[in-house]
């Protein structure tokens, strides 16, 4: 998409905080082809416990079963945490899907939630996050 580059750009500038309370970068592995990617994508948060909307017809999520490792960039930090597939009824999704897209119209929603996923991912610990960063920052 075009606009990736750019809410990319604008989550990592000091300008995040407009869109920073929705949106965070995602870092997964690719399963095949074992590259690095990275999407902006909008979120709930609930503690430690991050939740992800996509659409079936996208392929990203699936390199996201089984507990997959990833890094989040959520406001201004670099996050990691595990990720996976989360099957739940029609109406619990449907709830799930009005929390990542606040203001979302209930009428919209329940049109697009049969061909959504959910995805979620659960933090490690904020020390763990940034004794990662610090051994990055002593390789470089």
């Amino acid at each position: 998409m075009w606009y990736n580059p750019l809410v990319t750009w604008l989550l990592r500038s000091p300008l995040r905080r407009l869109m920073d309370r929705s949106t965070l970068l995602l870092t997964y592995t690719g399963r095949k082809s074992g590259r690095s990617f990275t999407l902006p994508i909008s979120y709930a948060q609930d503690g430690r416990r991050l939740r992800l909307i996509t659409a079936r017809h996208k392929p990203w999520w699936k390199n996201l079963g089984h507990g997959a490792e990833v890094t989040v960039w959520l406001r201004g930090e670099a996050r990691t945490g595990r990720a996976g597939l989360v099957t739940l009824e029609r109406e619990a999704r449907l709830a799930a899907m009005l929390a990542v897209y606040r203001g979302m119209p209930h009428r919209l929603a329940e049109h697009q939630v049969d061909g959504s996923l959910l995805v979620e991912i659960q933090l490690q610990p904020l020390a763990c996050a940034r004794r990662l960063d610090h051994n990055l920052n002593a390789q470089e």
